[in-house]
C-alpha cells in the first residue's frame, strides 16, 4: 500500500482505545483528540459505525 491508499480519521479522546496516550489527560472529552492513519477497510467500518449505526 502506498500513501494514497490510506485515510485519516479524527478520534475523540472519550472514544479512544489507546490507554497509554497522555493527550486525553490534558484536553476535554468533547474536543478532538488525535488523527490516525488507517487503511480503506477500517475507514469504511469506522464511517459505517459512526454515521450509519
Amino acid at each position: 500500500m502506498n500513501e494514497k491508499d490510506y485515510f485519516y480519521i479524527t478520534l475523540n479522546c472519550c472514544n479512544c482505545d489507546y490507554s497509554m496516550c497522555r493527550l486525553g489527560d490534558i484536553i476535554h472529552n468533547d474536543k478532538d483528540g488525535c488523527v490516525r492513519q488507517v487503511d480503506e477497510d477500517l475507514f469504511i467500518e469506522y464511517y459505517h459505525q459512526l454515521k450509519e449505526v
